[in-house]
């Protein structure tokens, strides 16, 4: 009797202990580590070979983080429309 006591007693405070570790990690986690500022850029949707013109279809925006500077990047596709590929992408 006295051992399935403590086995009882033993379970509930490995229950409770991972239930607080859990609930713990979840708050310091959103406290800690506040959301990204994004930006976008534009990026291509398929291989785009030397000397064709990129069209709407070859091009796409991603989210990217404002953090990472990314030197000549585009944020509006539709500067790079009808412009020639002077080196193959993707």
């Amino acid at each position: 009797m006295n051992r399935t006591r403590m086995l009882a007693v033993a379970s509930v405070a490995f229950v409770l202990s991972v239930v607080v570790t859990f609930l713990t990690y979840r708050m310091l986690r959103d406290r800690l580590q506040p959301p990204e500022e994004m930006t976008t850029v534009v990026t291509a949707t398929q291989k785009v070979t030397l000397g064709n013109r990129l069209t709407a279809a070859d091009l796409r925006v991603s989210p990217w983080p404002k953090t990472v500077k990314l030197e000549g990047s585009f944020q509006d596709p539709k500067q790079l429309i009808g412009r020639g590929v002077i080196v193959s992408m993707l």
